[in-house]
């Protein structure tokens, strides 16, 4: 769950029905975080972006593939989120019991943190030293 809450660390939700400006809103937010070249923008120019990028790096362990997949799912997750009836309520709920919010998003979104986060235990057992070579 801990992968679920980096997704979500840059999000600030306020409860609203989507008009056109704000449509173009989320659109140009989901862009951001989705391209590279401008969410490098965002990164140069936020201290808060620095660091929520900062610590996807080092939970993706550098892998560029994963970054962006977690950057893709964080897009999916606020375009889902701000079309709720109460977001910030639901954000609420969030913080309280990420495991429950987890089971209220759509399961493809469900599934997409479940894969990265096999992933990332994957890569993170991959990673380790066997005892015997660990120990000196």
């Amino acid at each position: 769950m801990k992968y679920l809450l980096l997704l979500l660390t840059c999000f600030s939700f306020q409860s609203f029905a989507l008009d056109a400006i704000q449509q173009k809103a989320l659109d140009q937010t989901k862009q951001q975080l989705t391209d590279p070249t401008q969410r490098a923008v965002l990164i140069k120019d936020s201290k808060e972006a620095k660091k929520v990028d900062v610590l996807t790096t080092i939970t993706v362990m550098g892998n560029r593939d994963y970054k962006e997949e977690m950057y893709a799912i964080s897009a999916e997750i606020l375009d889902w989120v701000v079309r709720q009836d109460n977001p910030q309520a639901l954000m609420e709920r969030y913080k309280a019991d990420p495991v429950n919010f987890l089971k209220e998003m759509p399961p493809d979104q469900a599934a997409r943190i479940k894969a990265l986060a096999d992933a990332l235990e994957e890569k993170r057992r991959s990673n380790r030293l066997p005892a015997s070579v660990a120990r000196p």
